[in-house]
């Protein structure tokens, strides 16, 4: 299955540890996760006026589309650790899709939600899992993954 991977490397500036750390830690999440069909994530700075307005308005940092499978994480003033959290954390939710659990009337678009919001229960398991993935990969990266 081919994933594309969209580093847009002229507005990010990744070097080369990082695009190393990047494309290690996709291929990691891809044999963790059940996707069944191929997933574009694209790495952006939201340096369009427009989209930095709307991310600060929203305080929204990713963004996923379920039906074309595009996942957009804004990058600007972001560590990377947090970057690869939000890319488990959208890919958490492709694979819930894959899964059958969501469906075209479960509402994921929220911020922070409460117990009684809609789709609670799937943004929660991406919030504890995406946390739990990356700090996976970085015992693995330590040479820590038999403890």
């Amino acid at each position: 299955m081919q994933h594309s991977l969209i580093l847009n490397q002229s507005k990010n500036n990744w070097d080369e540890k990082d695009k190393a750390m990047i494309l290690a830690f996709i291929e990691y999440i891809f044999t963790i996760l059940y996707i069944n069909k191929p997933v574009t994530i694209k790495l952006d700075d939201a340096s369009e006026d427009n989209e930095e307005v709307e991310v600060k308005l929203n305080l929204r940092l990713t963004y996923v589309d379920l039906d074309t499978r595009v996942i957009i994480i804004y990058c600007k003033n972001r560590g990377l650790l947090d970057i690869l959290r939000s890319i488990a954390h959208e890919l958490i939710h492709i694979q819930q899709k894959d899964l059958g659990l969501l469906n075209n009337t479960v509402n994921i678009s929220f911020y922070l939600p409460t117990p009684n919001s809609e789709g609670y229960e799937y943004e929660y398991e991406a919030y504890g899992l995406s946390g739990i993935i990356v700090r996976n990969f970085r015992a693995i990266l330590n040479g820590k993954d038999n403890e």
